[in-house]
């Protein structure tokens, strides 16, 4: 096997043409800190944008509680809470007490009904339509 002596011995053995980066540690390491601080500012920036766009200060004056209420919520999602079984219980629970209304005017309606009795449950919309009158 002829040796190259452009050639770098990578940890597995397998040749390269070379390592582009040969610069000390802690170069890279200034690179990468200096590449984190920019980001920051940048995620800084982007989250004033979104306080200016969204107008929060205000929204918080004219109504904490629903900001607080929704800053838990956020918190919540983030957090890791979405998938939970107390989560599941709490959508269950909203799912029972949204359907609460409808099955309360059906149970209304059928109360009506029994009430009137057989021959009066047939009202104006339950009627046959009348035939054409021929001229």
């Amino acid at each position: 096997m002829d040796v190259n002596p452009n050639e770098v011995i990578q940890g597995n053995g397998a040749p390269s043409s070379g390592n582009p980066d040969r610069r000390p540690f802690s170069k890279r390491a200034q690179d990468v800190y200096s590449a984190a601080e920019h980001l920051v500012e940048e995620a800084k920036g982007a989250a004033a944008e979104l306080v200016r766009t969204a107008d929060l200060g205000s929204r918080t004056r004219k109504h904490p509680y629903a900001m607080l209420a929704a800053a838990a919520g956020v918190g919540y999602v983030l957090g890791g809470g979405l998938f939970t079984r107390w989560t599941a219980r709490i959508v269950r629970l909203g799912l029972r007490l949204s359907a609460v209304p409808l099955v309360r005017e059906e149970l209304i309606a059928l109360a009506a009904l029994a009430r009137k009795g057989p021959g009066e449950a047939a009202g104006p919309e339950h009627a046959e339509p009348e035939a054409p009158i021929e001229p």
